[in-house]
């Protein structure tokens, strides 16, 4: 499961109260683009595997944060060390702190196999608050496997080229150059403009169909 956290400055407010609501909408936009890309490319719906509460809400942690909050390495040593360490899940870790925009765990293994290291936990993927309702997907991404160098538009950064799509931006690495083939519209809510990088339920493009495809991901719904 993919479990949701509220990280604050320790000695600031806990607003988890207040947050909760705003959470599930951004947790519902995390679904969304699950669900559009599923069904836009093979019309099998597929969702996040969310950790919820047994009424079936998105169930949440406050977790305050000693030291440095804008340090990632920090971040992670003191909520593994709170008990968030499980290997079955990856933790979304909302900041409640200006920082950088987002960041995300991601294994460098393109290996088209259950045993790939993507498809396993104690993965994190920070997002500060100036990036909130914007970056989750993108960091999720990340967590899930995406996106691997070896294919055919990565930027050779984690990232791909052949724009629009969440996972997509000229990050300055050597393959950053944007192409944008696909339409600016679905910037927002698609994984994989092309289904042919890291992302496809449907009949796979030669790389997905060798390599990791997230799609496979146990994180996900099958």
């Amino acid at each position: 499961r993919v479990r949701w956290l509220y990280a604050y400055k320790a000695g600031n407010t806990d607003r988890l109260p207040s947050l909760r609501d705003n959470f599930a909408a951004i947790a519902r936009r995390v679904n969304a683009v699950v669900y559009n890309s599923s069904m836009a490319s093979g019309n099998k719906p597929q969702k996040v595997r969310f950790a919820t509460t047994p009424e079936c809400s998105l169930r949440n942690a406050a977790v305050a944060i000693k030291g440095d909050i804008t340090n990632f390495g920090n971040i992670k040593s003191q909520l593994r060390a709170a008990g968030y360490d499980r290997y079955d899940r990856k933790y979304i870790v909302m900041v409640d702190a200006a920082g950088g925009c987002g960041i995300g765990d991601l294994y460098g293994s393109d290996t088209n196999s259950p045993t790939n290291r993507n498809n396993s936990g104690n993965m994190f993927a920070a997002i500060w608050r100036p990036c909130w309702n914007y970056a989750e997907p993108h960091e999720l991404g990340h967590m899930l496997g995406a996106v691997q160098d070896t294919s055919p538009h990565s930027t050779a950064g984690h990232h791909c080229n052949d724009d629009n799509d969440v996972m997509c931006y000229d990050d300055g690495t050597a393959r950053s150059t944007m192409t944008n083939p696909c339409t600016a519209a679905i910037k927002n809510w698609m994984y994989d403009c092309g289904f042919n990088d890291y992302y496809d339920r449907g009949a796979e493009t030669p790389y997905v169909s060798t390599h990791w495809n997230i799609a496979e991901n146990q994180y996900l719904t099958n």
